[in-house]
């Protein structure tokens, strides 16, 4: 959009585009339709590559910390969901990162540092996790208590030392400290 509100472009052939990160000058999308996830260059806006995430993922949300872009994949809103990797390095994609931890309900991503915090969209649960190379391990997780319930949105601050949940009860935003568990 130009600054008066009016399309300047249009990308096409991004069927089912869903979860967007930009990393450098590089504009990361999750094809649900596609089974895939796209590098698009933001300067020239044409399609660098794409990596192929597996037949039955329908990736999701996307986010990224160093040279590894996270996204969610599932194509049941509610069961079999996951966390995948993407190492830009190798090319490499890897599934079921989050280990044995069972999410259900699609996923909401956000990545900071070495820590990746995971909600159960329209759920109670939070997830944070730590973040060794394309591996996850978790550190903690929080219920209704410190997460809300009926979670939009999560996102973490620079040094993720705080993550912030947006619910839909209680109607505001929230943030705890993955370290402790707390709610502040």
């Amino acid at each position: 959009f130009d600054a008066g509100g009016s399309i300047v472009t249009t990308l096409r052939d991004l069927d089912g585009a869903a979860g967007m990160v930009v990393r450098g000058d590089t504009l990361y999308v999750a094809l649900w339709k596609d089974q895939s996830i796209v590098a698009i260059d933001t300067r020239t806006l044409t399609e660098r590559r794409r990596y192929s995430t597996g037949a039955g993922t329908c990736p999701g949300q996307v986010t990224a910390a160093g040279a590894v872009v996270w996204f969610s994949y599932g194509c049941n809103s509610t069961w079999g969901l996951g966390i995948g990797s993407l190492d830009l390095g190798s090319a490499t994609v890897r599934l079921a990162r989050q280990g044995s931890t069972t999410i259900f309900g699609a996923i909401y991503l956000d990545a900071a540092n070495t820590t990746l915090a995971a909600g159960m969209m329209g759920g109670s649960r939070l997830y944070v996790f730590d973040i060794t190379g394309t591996d996850l391990r978790l550190r903690t997780e929080a219920s209704y208590d410190a997460a809300g319930s009926n979670l939009r949105q999560v996102a973490l601050n620079p040094d993720a030392s705080r993550v912030f949940v947006a619910s839909g009860a209680p109607y505001e935003v929230q943030y705890i400290f993955p370290s402790t568990r707390m709610k502040a």
